[in-house]
């Protein structure tokens, strides 16, 4: 290999890393399935042509064609549709760090090449810097979720019209050509997010950095002024554009101040968990954070980084200010995502701060300890994101049940869905000031949306809830979600899920549901009683799933008393009892005396037991008052002895999960 191509090589190292490390990193979040406000704006821009995505603005009070394309493309693309989105936005992120390693360089004045004085330093420090960003732990909401996108989208634009922005102040021809693809790329930032406006705050952050670097301002410093005009005509704009109701947002000195802690432990966020053991105050932990950071950037400004330290101080005031003068506060303390334009400012100083703190060491004593202050604050974000995506999976687990039972339902048919979460909250706050809980839906979002966002298919969906007995067990906080249940939608879905709210986890399980479609004659015949239309037992890993079809016989042996119960056990070949399944069907939400006229009841129940050869099921329905079993027959009219349908149960299968 000659040494030009030695030398392109090199040149990738960086940013090949950077795409390993952001890809690696937010893989996890590629399989979450679409819920809350994505599985909304799916269902609001399905049937959008492309002038709608820019006049069709009903989305909350916010004008973001863009926002809306890409949800557009989603539902173009189906059940593929999650999937599109989640790759968007980590090569968005991606995008971003790579961006944001030329950036740091262009912003600050310094030379490319090798040969520059301090290259090889600086140089360090900007790929610290990307580092830093793509493992930033607030980072995570915009990235692991698609509804954060948008912000994603705001700083791609944002960081390439800066660049052109310095190109254009570059004493080279074609200024005014790169001045006006940077007023072009900052449209599409404003189209994205609200927060592409801070593009402004970026270029006169440059302007500041260059005026400390040289030490004088001249006539040209003025030229952020254009993109500050390009700026304030969007805002005066925005405000006259149709966008629908939006939340209503009073000012408060004492809101300000609250959001305004929020944003400063985005940027002092390493030394905010450090704290964390000690048990401060929310909000003297974040102000002890943030003093001693700007203590420690007070005290860099006097060595060789000041220009770093100061650009990534003006960089994240520039991309915190809005969000924290402009959002509402319980939005903003449940939105970490607003803070992401911020971000890039918050990995520059702390990279340059890394670099400054180990700047007496030898070169290579530096180049080691200044790596491992880096390391340890991007290793801190790392552990933060992939426990959060982990924890967005568990709380989504109920949103993909319901997608894929909905997928299996027929058109017309019905799924019911009972006690889905509104949201999660984790166990403990590592950042204090922050709700670092899921969202997983809201009143405006319906069960047909989690279905058509997931697989792009029209569904009907109900969700419903009844009161869940406390558990201190559980090691999180939940709300489930939907109308009070009403008994008639049991007997109405096509297919009824129930999620469980267990110490290690969420869990979803199909409970059975309604169908028209059984044989003509019952297996057993229970009197006084309903009839058993047929069974099916499947063997899972850890015991046997059994479906039995209920039904109720023609009036008027089909009245009977609400006390009946089933009972379904698992029996080993010495009659010992393994697992047992006692209640009404539909995990007892469904009195027998309820079974519908018009059609049966499928009741699905798991029974997990220790793996026994030779185990027998036992079946029957019986009086939970009186404790006596109804007489069962066969569809010969034979007695079934015990009263008891008994069927061999198969070995138990390692491959199948007991849902």
């Amino acid at each position: 290999m000659n040494a030009t191509l030695r030398t392109h090589a090199h040149r990738l190292i960086a940013p090949l890393a950077l795409v390993a490390l952001a890809t690696a990193l937010y893989w996890p979040s590629a399989s979450l399935p679409l819920s809350f406000d994505d599985a909304w704006s799916v269902r609001l821009v399905r049937h959008f042509s492309l002038p709608d995505l820019f006049t069709q603005t009903q989305n909350f009070g916010y004008y973001r064609p863009l926002y809306l394309a890409y949800y557009r493309l989603a539902a173009a693309a189906g059940a593929h549709g999650p999937l599109l989105l989640h790759l968007l936005c980590i090569a968005g992120h991606a995008a971003n760090a790579l961006l944001l390693l030329k950036l740091a360089p262009a912003m600050l004045g310094r030379r490319s090449d090798a040969a520059a004085p301090g290259a090889v330093v600086f140089g360090a420090v900007a790929f610290g810097a990307a580092c830093l960003f793509a493992l930033n732990p607030f980072a995570v909401q915009a990235v692991a979720l698609p509804a954060g996108l948008n912000h994603l989208l705001a700083l791609l634009f944002i960081q390439a019209a800066m660049l052109c922005y310095a190109r254009a102040r570059q004493p080279t021809a074609g200024r005014g050509r790169w001045l006006l693809a940077c007023l072009g790329l900052s449209l599409p930032a404003f189209l994205s997010n609200e927060i592409g406006l801070c593009v402004a705050g970026f270029a006169f952050a440059y302007e500041l950095i260059h005026a400390l670097r040289t030490r004088r301002w001249t006539r040209r410093s003025w030229s952020f002024l254009t993109v500050t005009a390009l700026a304030g005509a969007y805002a005066l704009a925005y405000q006259l554009i149709p966008k629908g109701a939006s939340p209503e947002f009073v000012f408060t000195i004492g809101d300000a101040l609250t959001r305004a802690l929020i944003a400063l432990q985005t940027l002092a966020y390493p030394l905010a968990l450090a704290l964390g053991p000690l048990g401060l105050p929310a909000e003297a932990s974040v102000l002890a954070a943030t003093a001693l950071m700007l203590s420690l950037c007070a005290w860099a400004m006097r060595g060789p980084q000041r220009g770093a330290v100061a650009l990534g101080l003006l960089l994240f005031a520039a991309g915190a200010a809005l969000p924290a003068l402009r959002l509402p506060t319980g939005y903003v303390e449940n939105a970490p995502r607003v803070f992401y334009v911020a971000t890039p400012g918050t990995a520059i100083a702390w990279s340059a701060l890394a670099w400054a703190l180990t700047a007496r060491l030898a070169p290579r004593a530096q180049a080691v300890a200044a790596g491992a202050v880096i390391a340890a604050i991007g290793l801190a974000g790392a552990w933060h994101v992939r426990d959060h995506q982990a924890f967005l999976a568990r709380a989504s687990e109920p949103v993909q049940a319901i997608a894929e039972a909905g997928a299996a339902l027929a058109p017309g048919e019905q799924l019911l869905a009972l006690n889905a979460p509104e949201w999660v909250a984790a166990p403990a706050r590592r950042f204090p000031m922050f709700s670092e809980g899921a969202i997983v839906l809201a009143p405006y979002v319906e069960g047909s949306d989690l279905v058509l966002a997931n697989t792009g298919l029209e569904r009907t969906v109900h969700l419903a809830q009844y009161p869940l007995p406390g558990d201190p067990a559980r090691p999180y906080s939940f709300r489930t979600f939907g109308q009070p249940l009403d008994p008639a939608q049991l007997t109405g879905a096509t297919r009824v899920l129930q999620t469980r709210y267990l110490p290690e986890a969420l869990r979803t399980d199909w409970l059975g549901g309604a169908t028209t479609h059984g044989p003509a004659t019952a297996e057993v015949a229970f009197a006084g009683g309903p009839s058993l239309a047929r069974h099916h037992v499947q063997a899972c890993r850890e015991g046997w799933v059994v479906a039995l079809q209920w039904r109720r016989p023609p009036a008027p042996a089909g009245e009977f008393p609400p006390t009946l119960s089933a009972f379904v056990q698992a029996l080993d070949a010495n009659g010992a009892k393994l697992a047992q399944s006692d209640g009404a069907p539909l995990n007892g939400l469904l009195p027998f005396a309820g079974l519908p006229a018009d059609r049966d009841i499928v009741d699905r129940r798991v029974l997990r037991a220790p793996d026994a050869a030779g185990a027998m099921l036992h079946l029957g329905v019986y009086d939970y008052i009186t404790g006596e079993r109804l007489p069962a027959t066969d569809a010969q009219g034979r007695r079934l002895a015990g009263d008891a349908l008994t069927l061999p149960l198969p070995p138990f299968n390692p491959s199948m999960a007991c849902r």
